[in-house]
């Protein structure tokens, strides 16, 4: 839960996350956007399985609580996402709710509006029918960073197929396991 609440502060603009306190952020991947995925390919009903963050080891975190999400279309270039978290104590009614305008600048490329009126940088990678990626990057003294990377699904569950998948678009796009820290979401 902790790593969520400094994902959200990080959403909301907030600059002092304890996480990054002990270090400087990384820069932003070089991932290449996927071109083809159409806005009406990505609305719907997602869930939020694994957080990838830099770090200064490798290392992974099994979280009990569930983020669930929706994409809702406005028009051909602009979408919004709401992402609810439920707690397993608390299953029935979200214990926190986050907002997200986002405008497309090109295909897979994208400018998101986070709550409380900061801007962050999207790219979309790795999409499948039942898998997108996004990494998501800010601005630190004055150089694009990785704020972190989302991988959603479709399914609540994430199999050892999935994983397999999502480690392997990971590696393909130059992440490395020795700098990164994941944050999964197992069963939702």
């Amino acid at each position: 839960m902790y790593v969520l609440s400094c994902i959200l502060l990080g959403l909301s603009g907030a600059s002092a996350i304890n996480y990054y306190e002990a270090q400087e952020l990384g820069p932003c991947p070089r991932v290449l956007p996927s071109p083809d995925v159409t806005l009406e390919q990505l609305k719907g009903k997602w869930h939020l399985s694994v957080v990838v963050l830099d770090a200064t080891k490798d290392d992974i975190e099994e979280n009990s609580v569930c983020i669930n999400g929706e994409v809702f279309l406005h028009n051909e270039t602009h979408m919004k996402h709401i992402w609810d978290m439920y707690t397993p104590h608390r299953q029935e009614l979200p214990v926190g709710t986050i907002e997200l305008s986002i405008d497309v600048l090109r295909p897979g490329v994208w400018a998101v509006q986070t709550p409380l009126g900061s801007q962050m940088s999207g790219f979309l990678f790795g999409y499948d029918l039942d898998l997108a990626m996004v990494a998501f990057c800010g601005w630190q003294d004055g150089q694009q960073v990785h704020v972190f990377t989302a991988a959603v699904t479709r399914e609540g569950v994430l199999t050892g197929a999935l994983r397999l998948k999502m480690s392997s678009i990971l590696l393909d796009n130059g992440y490395e396991p020795s700098t990164t820290k994941l944050v999964v979401w197992n069963k939702c």
